[in-house]
């Protein structure tokens, strides 16, 4: 997966928060430089079996060389989340952390924080899945547990599911 990938899967992440949710993160470490290509503002692609609406949003913006800072707008309170392409196992994906919801600090006793996702830009829409809990269950509550669930099924085609698709927000739309 390229860098291209990379970037949608922030996007997806954070948009399909619906997926799965880790109390520890895949990889604390990262030097992967971020993808300029999914850096701004991107809207949902509504689908036809009633998805997210276009009034979900997101706004990818570079934190430092190898880290986004991702606001995620919805009809509920926003999302904020850092961001940091990985690559384990030889899959390049991207480690999302919450950091803010409604405009507030994470509460620190809140687990959950941690998604993992990838990304592709396809036909000019990023379309992001997050990582498979049927895969990679859910309720793994460390970075080993995790790690090696995330390698045992690293070839999978079905290691990331639930696609979601943005497209880029338009000025003055």
């Amino acid at each position: 997966m390229n860098m291209k990938c990379i970037s949608a899967l922030l996007v997806s992440a954070i948009l399909c928060l619906a997926g799965c949710k880790y109390e520890a993160p895949l990889m604390q470490e990262h030097g992967i430089p971020v993808d300029t290509a999914v850096l701004g503002f991107w809207e949902v692609v509504p689908d036809r079996s009633g998805g997210p609406d276009s009034s979900e949003n997101m706004m990818v913006l570079r934190f430092s060389d190898t880290e986004y800072l991702i606001h995620y707008s919805a009809k509920e309170e926003p999302l904020y989340f850092r961001g940091y392409p990985i690559k384990i196992g030889g899959v390049t994906c991207v480690q999302l952390q919450l950091i803010g919801i409604d405009n507030k600090p994470v509460d620190s006793s809140q687990k959950e924080l941690f998604h993992v996702a990838s990304y592709e830009l396809v036909n000019g829409e990023l379309v992001i899945r997050t990582l498979n809990a049927n895969l990679v269950g859910g309720g793994l509550k460390d970075t080993g547990a995790l790690v090696k669930a995330f390698l045992k099924h690293k070839d999978s085609p079905e290691l990331f599911a639930n696609p979601c698709r943005f497209r880029r927000k338009l000025k003055n739309t």
